[in-house]
């Protein structure tokens, strides 16, 4: 525990810690939706949440993975971390615990995160090798999935898996597996 904290997957145990800890979140900033203990029962169900736990266990800090059903593609969701434990890098260490559990069950799996102009995880998902896209160089199935996965406003489409194939005339995106292997190895 080098930091003070640990980061792993979270567990049905950690539901009430994080439904709390999300919901403190939205009633300062409204900046992520309130969740329901049973809500974060079912994400966590689904295997891709991840929490960062002090010492003594209590959970400091949270990253869910969702995976849209159409595409396949993986959502980076709202991290949120402790108003009193921000600063230290939490929520980049959940972010790169979830890249590799993601990744070392599906190696060639593409990442989003969709964020606002005024959102502070621009910055760490660039860092993770993140390229910031324009909604024209989404596929056009993926741009007509994201109202089926809860999104009816968009505004800034960071991927990681593909790039942008300069080269090609409408400056398409193209998958691209060595960026996922180059976060991989840039995560251990």
């Amino acid at each position: 525990m080098e930091f003070g904290y640990k980061v792993g997957l979270a567990t049905q145990a950690d539901a009430g810690s994080i439904a709390k800890l999300v919901n403190t979140e939205y009633d300062k900033t409204k900046a992520v939706l309130p969740l329901t203990e049973k809500e974060v029962g079912e994400w966590i169900g689904k295997g891709w949440v991840a929490v960062a736990r002090k010492e003594g266990g209590e959970v400091i800090g949270c990253q869910a993975v969702t995976t849209w059903p159409i595409s396949g593609w993986h959502e980076f969701r709202s991290s949120v971390v402790k108003e009193e434990e921000r600063g230290k890098g939490i929520s980049m260490e959940l972010k790169k615990y979830l890249l590799d559990m993601v990744h070392e069950k599906e190696p060639g799996a593409i990442f989003v995160g969709l964020k606002n102009e005024y959102s502070k995880g621009q910055e760490v998902l660039k860092s993770l090798g993140f390229a910031k896209v324009s909604t024209d160089q989404i596929p056009q199935h993926v741009k007509e999935e994201i109202l089926t996965v809860g999104h009816d406003q968009v505004w800034q489409w960071y991927v990681l898996g593909y790039t942008v194939a300069s080269q090609a005339e409408n400056h398409e995106l193209v998958q691209d597996p060595l960026a996922l292997k180059n976060v991989a190895r840039n995560t251990q």
